[in-house]
């Protein structure tokens, strides 16, 4: 006789079903807090009118030099799909904030314990609420995050799980995709390389050739771009490189911001910022 003993009851899952109501929230919030369109400043126009003209009229030469073709284009493909500018822009930072807080969750979960993962969420948004207005104005930084917290994401299941090449694949193709959207990405590369060479497990010749070969695949969508760049303006980012090393100025400015993410005066920050050091 067929019993059903090895079968075990479907459990209700509280943190899959927690986490995914707080991003569907947040998507909601998102969505009514933008009813006539998302926050506007000078770099948002010139993203505005590269994705307008692409969408509109196919002109991809229209694309902005100094910014990275990915966020506008992704733009573009939101306008098309919503057939309004507006709804479509509102539809992707909307959509970007749901997969943001789906990924931190994700990161957060190798503690093992729900319910002190949906309590850190809470306390991001209330501690931290330029989380959302980030993704209430037009802006690439939201679409920045989702592909930056991909790529630790990757680098956490390469340090795991050892290395394949499908994740170091993918490891590349997000890092190139964090830089297509923001250049600042670059310091991905750096992060994928030193966790490749001395955390993820393998010997050091392969560990140097995944090092290369994630690098490689990252490069190549940037290099493209810069090409197109310099074959119709001859430049290839409108941008030059520089070096800032670090002053009194950005320690203070590094207090300051540290005690604004708790609320609390300068002073506090700096003591906040001993505590954190001990802690860690």
């Amino acid at each position: 006789m067929l019993t059903n003993n090895n079968w075990s009851k479907p459990q209700f899952d509280f943190f899959r079903v927690g986490v995914l109501a707080f991003a569907i929230f947040l998507v909601w919030v998102i969505i009514i807090g933008t009813p006539w369109g998302l926050g506007l400043s000078p770099d948002a126009l010139v993203y505005a009118g590269g994705a307008r003209a692409v969408a509109e009229t196919g002109d991809f030469m229209q694309l902005p030099t100094k910014f990275p073709p990915l966020y506008p284009m992704l733009l573009a493909f939101a306008q098309l799909l919503a057939n309004d500018f507006y709804l479509g822009a509102r539809l992707l930072q909307a959509m970007f904030m749901g997969v943001n807080i789906i990924l931190i969750a994700m990161l957060l979960k190798k503690t093992e314990r729900p319910l002190v993962i949906i309590a850190a969420l809470l306390i991001l948004i209330a501690l931290q609420p330029s989380f959302i207005n980030v993704h209430l104005m037009l802006q690439s930084e939201p679409a920045f995050l989702s592909f930056a917290l991909l790529d630790l994401l990757i680098v956490e299941n390469l340090c795991r799980r050892g290395a394949s090449l499908g994740l170091l694949l993918l490891l590349g193709l997000t890092a190139g995709a964090a830089i297509m959207v923001r250049y600042a990405g670059m310091f991905l590369l750096a992060v994928n390389i030193i966790a490749l060479l001395f955390l993820v497990r393998s010997k050091r010749s392969v560990a140097i050739s995944n090092a290369v070969w994630v690098s490689v695949v990252a490069f190549i969508p940037i290099s493209v771009w810069a090409l197109f760049n310099i074959a119709r303006s001859g430049n290839p980012t409108s941008r030059v490189l520089q070096w800032h090393p670090l002053d009194k100025q950005h320690f203070e400015q590094a207090v300051i911001t540290i005690g604004e993410w708790f609320h609390l005066s300068a002073t506090p920050g700096l003591a906040v910022i001993l505590i954190s050091a001990i802690a860690v």
